[in-house]
């Protein structure tokens, strides 16, 4: 009977975890969008560099590390 409880309660434990790591990416896929928007909108048009633009996201847009807005940066001008 303990054995199933243990196993009952790691179940739940583990969804509780799934869940909220699923609204952790919901969050950064968001955020991600947003940055894209912002850059489709400004990089070219003020002749921005990577880095300045990965600057001006932290200023305006998206908080968070330089190097994940950088990586914004990149990957939006990968895809386009």
């Amino acid at each position: 009977m303990l054995a199933f409880a243990e196993r009952h309660a790691e179940a739940l434990v583990s969804t509780r975890n799934r869940t909220a790591a699923l609204k952790g990416h919901e969050a950064d896929q968001a955020n991600k969008a947003f940055a894209f928007k912002w850059l489709d909108d400004r990089f070219e048009a003020d002749e921005l560099t990577n880095d300045r633009a990965a600057e001006n996201l932290g200023k305006f847009v998206v908080t968070g590390e330089f190097n994940t807005r950088l990586s914004y940066v990149k990957d939006r001008r990968k895809s386009r």
